[in-house]
């Protein structure tokens, strides 16, 4: 898929007529935050008719096409439908980030992408892969972020593990988190 394409998918969601060489800056933003997120080097674009292979078309709709729609209703000031695409994005690196050994290829990979913290769902605790594991807090609950199911949280210097997909549910509300033990 190239800019061309996702501009114009980005269009039809957001009825909006951009063009492409006016999205190639939001695209490249959302690669720059892959990089920095994941620890990556995936290639910025250049040309907007040129295939971008260095992510799939499934990860190219799941993050670098809602960071263009969002950048795309930012710019004609509508507020909430930006948010709306958004948290699609964040959710978005939130899956790239939990699959990203399959998702980015051994060639992009850049130095400390291997020593990233993943979930240990028996313990509910962070661990490093690799040797040893270093001290990290659980993240304080955020009412904006989606939480997936098994996600840790800490509430009131409480931590809460959440038994369903949620965004905007406090901890406290047990229809979607239970108190971690």
């Amino acid at each position: 898929m190239n800019v061309t394409n996702m501009v114009a998918v980005a269009n039809a969601y957001t009825d909006e007529n951009f063009k492409a060489n006016q999205a190639l800056l939001f695209v490249n933003e959302a690669i720059g935050t892959v990089n920095a997120e994941l620890k990556c080097s995936l290639p910025f674009i250049e040309d907007v008719n040129v295939e971008y292979t260095a992510l799939n078309e499934t990860w190219i709709r799941q993050i670098l096409i809602p960071y263009i729609c969002y950048s795309i209703k930012m710019n004609d000031s509508s507020i909430n439908e930006a948010n709306m695409f958004y948290r699609s994005y964040e959710l978005g690196l939130q899956r790239i980030s939990d699959n990203k050994r399959d998702a980015i290829a051994v060639e992009y990979q850049g130095s400390g992408f291997s020593n990233a913290y993943q979930i240990d769902y028996v313990s509910g605790l962070y661990n490093t892969f690799g040797i040893g594991a270093p001290g990290y807090a659980i993240a304080e609950y955020d009412p904006y972020k989606f939480y997936f199911e098994g996600s840790y949280v800490t509430y009131n210097d409480i931590m809460y593990v959440s038994i369903k997909d949620t965004t905007g549910n406090l901890p406290t509300n047990t229809t979607y988190w239970r108190v971690y033990s």
